[in-house]
């Protein structure tokens, strides 16, 4: 299943979607930074859309468990 979560004024990844979601779109937000543990409770994983973000750092293993 698709979640659109674009130009919401996310500052992170959320963590109270469905751990069955295939597609994430989180465009047009203020995210900065993704950790180790930002998508890993997203293991059906198939397309992530982080456009337009303030992205700055991403911690080692950040899409390991994808």
């Amino acid at each position: 299943s698709d979640c659109d979560c674009s130009n919401r004024g996310l500052i992170s990844v959320p963590q109270h979607l469905p751990t069955s979601i295939t597609s994430l779109k989180l465009e047009d937000n203020a995210i900065t930074s993704l950790s180790s543990s930002d998508l890993s409770r997203y293991k059906c994983l198939k397309g992530l859309y982080m456009n337009r973000n303030q992205i700055s750092i991403v911690q080692p293993g950040a899409f390991s468990d994808l």
